[in-house]
């Protein structure tokens, strides 16, 4: 049954993405951490991470339109015989930058599940303004098996999927993508209790248009000086996070010729000042009893909306050229 779960959702996310691995230039991988197990399984936990910065909205408008067609999917793999209780959560990029809170919220969303519409968005659809969930949870309970969902004010799935999502752009521009799912499926949130369960197969969908910028709190990479890393810019992500070449280090000046191969991610031991990303790995492919988030790790499926992983390259630009006030940079994706 798990086995025919993980099709299910697989080429139910294929609808939504619009490709999957082997779909063509250009269009969003599909990956899993491993082949599913064996067994029973008829529940689905998946995990919306949405990027929440500036130039963000386009994706995130069109990863609302292409809901009703998951949702489409989900439905026709019930009415072949395969019923299953699905968790929709969404999260958001913004975990603030530190201490600084000049432009970032410290802490930002706290991994926090979002129940939306943002306050920020001017042009909410008036559908949103009886949205509410039942259950007092803060994600979509929609159980096939039982014919359910705790969706109130008379929406429909995708309706209520699209309040939910609509978290805005003016998070913060240093988007913590990987540690924002890792605090949400690790910490003990209340907020966010009963989303994961255990005999569940999660799936994690990124989208995102921008490097990582996950960073432990107390790191002084976000400090507003630019005596150490620079103009206070997201391009320090990038410079902090990535390394190209035989020689692991920061990418400098010099590197803005054209692209780069050999390019991955950067250490702490190497100079990087982001999360190391294994602390990423071992989180979904190692089982719980050795720090992972499932008992069998087969039972993840990440997936994503981002750019590909090559070509690289970097360009000079005057720092904050594209901004009057350089303080702005802070929020720039």
């Amino acid at each position: 049954m798990i086995q025919r779960m993980s099709r299910v959702v697989t080429v139910a996310l294929c609808v939504v993405l619009s490709g999957c691995k082997g779909g063509g230039a250009g269009q969003p991988d599909l990956a899993g951490t491993g082949d599913m197990a064996t067994g029973p399984v008829n529940k689905v936990d998946i995990l919306f991470m949405m990027d929440n910065s500036l130039s963000t909205s386009a994706f995130r408008n069109e990863l609302s339109k292409r809901f009703p067609q998951l949702i489409k999917a989900l439905d026709g793999a019930a009415s072949s015989g395969h019923p299953a209780s699905y968790h929709f959560g969404v999260v958001t990029s913004d975990l603030g930058a530190g201490t600084n809170t000049s432009a970032c919220r410290a802490g930002g969303d706290g991994g926090k599940l979002q129940v939306g519409p943002s306050p920020a968005i001017s042009n909410v659809p008036a559908a949103c303004s009886s949205f509410t969930l039942g259950g007092g949870v803060r994600f979509l309970d929609y159980d096939q098996l039982a014919g359910s969902n705790n969706i109130g004010g008379g929406l429909d799935l995708p309706t209520a999927f699209n309040c939910m999502a609509a978290v805005g752009d003016l998070g913060c521009g240093f988007e913590h993508v990987l540690e924002s799912v890792y605090v949400a499926l690790h910490d003990p949130i209340p907020e966010n209790a009963g989303f994961l369960r255990p005999d569940a197969l999660l799936v994690v969908v990124f989208a995102t248009d921008e490097d990582d910028c996950s960073a432990p709190a107390d790191s002084d990479f976000f400090e507003p000086s630019t005596d150490h890393y620079g103009p206070l810019h997201s391009f320090r992500c990038t410079q902090y996070g990535v390394t190209c070449g035989s020689v692991p280090r920061p990418l400098t000046d010099a590197d803005a010729a054209g692209p780069l191969s050999d390019c991955r991610p950067l250490s702490m031991a190497d100079g990087g000042k982001l999360f190391d990303v294994q602390r990423y790995i071992d989180f979904f492919t190692l089982p719980a009893a050795m720090g992972g988030v499932k008992v069998n790790p087969a039972n993840v499926m990440l997936a994503g909306i981002m750019p590909p992983a090559a070509p690289f390259a970097i360009r000079d630009t005057a720092p904050c050229g594209d901004v009057a006030n350089q303080s702005s940079c802070l929020i720039l994706s």
